[in-house]
């Protein structure tokens, strides 16, 4: 069981039905039942599109201290319409991947950098 891993489940799931990720759905929609990707113009069905944070929610290196769950808990649920775009599931997938290499390495750095200090 892991708490932080249930806590940022159930704000995605809050997430899900808020009305800015409504809106961004509907700017992303080209006719009914069909979306464009905002990155290879795509179109695709409604299981096929996916809402992402031109930002990214989750702060880079993690949720690792209390200040990070207001950052997560703010960029989620509060982004502006500009900075949500509609993706297909590929584009998604492959920019979801990049963010995630980048925080492993600010991760990595910030570890460094400790242990370092500790030295």
């Amino acid at each position: 069981y892991n708490l932080k891993t249930q806590i940022r489940s159930a704000l995605r799931k809050v997430w899900r039905w808020s009305p800015m990720r409504k809106d961004a759905l509907a700017r992303a929609r080209v006719e009914r039942g069909k979306y464009k990707c905002s990155t290879c113009k795509r179109i695709v069905g409604p299981d096929f599109i996916d809402i992402d944070h031109v930002i990214p929610a989750t702060p880079a290196g993690g949720i690792n201290e209390p200040k990070d769950w207001g950052i997560f808990i703010e960029r989620l649920l509060y982004a502006a319409p500009e900075d949500l775009v509609g993706l297909c599931k590929t584009c998604h997938e492959v920019k979801t991947n990049e963010e995630r290499k980048a925080s492993k390495t600010v991760k990595a750095r910030s570890r460094k950098k400790t242990n370092s200090t500790t030295k």
